[in-house]
């Protein structure tokens, strides 16, 4: 959903009405911030590299509804918590161990491979140039 910032404190009053929030702090301070994190204030930057807040909480949302269900206990929801963020940590140890081991192998270019991307781009290169001179050199002499 793409709105303008016009539009969005348009949506806000009428919600902060509605609801008689006006006296809130919390909300108050949240509008003052909105520059931060209402996309429609920051639509412009360029943010293709990062990961938009609705796809980071679909994705924690996920994550949860893995060790939780409807209907549990706070109780329950706690420990599902705990064990589910031992887990993501348990599996970022492990990924960053695979990488501090990890062996990178140097694959010296072969000599067909030096042939394509070296010799011959140079060779068309020089060709060109030595060509064009030639040329220029036949067009002084016609002249």
């Amino acid at each position: 959903m793409h709105i303008k910032p016009g539009e969005f404190e348009k949506k806000w009053d009428l919600i902060i009405n509605e609801f008689n929030l006006e006296d809130k702090r919390w909300f108050n301070d949240m509008f003052e911030l909105r520059e931060k994190w209402i996309p429609a204030y920051f639509s412009d930057t360029r943010m293709s590299r990062l990961m938009k807040t609705t796809s980071r909480s679909e994705s924690m949302n996920s994550f949860f509804n893995t060790y939780s269900q409807y209907g549990n206990l706070l109780l329950h929801f706690m420990m599902n918590y705990d064990t589910t963020i031992q887990k993501q940590r348990n599996t970022q140890k492990e990924i960053d161990h695979q990488t501090k081991k990890a062996v990178y192998k140097f694959i010296p270019p072969t000599q067909r491979n030096l042939q394509r991307f070296l010799v011959l781009p140079i060779q068309t290169c020089w060709s060109k140039k030595r060509m064009g001179v030639i040329q220029s050199g036949i067009t002084e002499q016609k002249q």
